[in-house]
């Protein structure tokens, strides 16, 4: 049966959906993601893995990292190399210079 059972779309659906509309983790990933329905299966599968993990391993507890912790992580460097990169492959000549010089 692709996708799981037809159960766990049912019992999933509203806690995704109840995550992606809080000020967590999974709403700002949700906001990340285009597409309503494809926000709401990532975050379900987010939970879906989470759970696993918790469940799978006694010593292991929730934390949750908060709302903001993707931009308090991104790392500057790796963004420019990676829109320098996205760039390059639309066949664009990118030169940068740091701001202010």
């Amino acid at each position: 049966m692709p996708g799981g059972p037809p159960t766990h779309h049912a019992s999933l659906a509203p806690a995704d959906s109840n995550a992606s509309a809080t000020n967590s983790p999974a709403d700002e990933f949700s906001n990340r993601v285009r597409g309503h329905l494809k926000a709401l299966v990532a975050v379900a599968r987010s939970i879906l893995v989470t759970v696993w993990h918790l469940l799978n391993d006694p010593t292991a507890r929730y934390r949750d990292l908060g709302p903001d912790w993707h931009t308090k992580n991104l790392d500057p460097a790796r963004k420019t190399r990676d829109l320098v990169r996205q760039l390059t492959a639309l066949g664009h000549d990118v030169t940068l210079t740091p701001a202010g010089a």
